[in-house]
């Protein structure tokens, strides 16, 4: 199902499973999601290990500051992972 918005699909993308974080670079909350290219392993494979390219920031956000969350979302998803293996 694609949610559109006055007829259209905003921005000309279909809207999939899009997350938000709260974080300190920046004053509001960042929208993110995965790469279209690997959203079927994201959701589907339980072995799958994202890389950083993987994850896409759709927040409009300086250059520096947008890498900086990405790679602040991709420690986070590593962290969480590391943690569910030791229950």
């Amino acid at each position: 199902m694609t949610l559109k918005v006055g007829g259209k699909e905003p921005f000309g993308i279909k809207i999939m499973n899009n997350f938000y974080i709260k974080t300190d670079l920046h004053a509001d909350m960042v929208e993110y999601r995965y790469n279209p290219k690997v959203t079927h392993e994201a959701y589907n494979w339980k072995n799958w290990i994202p890389k950083v390219t993987d994850i896409q920031v759709v927040t409009d956000l300086p250059k520096e500051v947008k890498m900086a969350v990405r790679r602040e979302i991709y420690e986070d998803i590593l962290a969480s992972e590391q943690r569910g293996e030791t229950k």
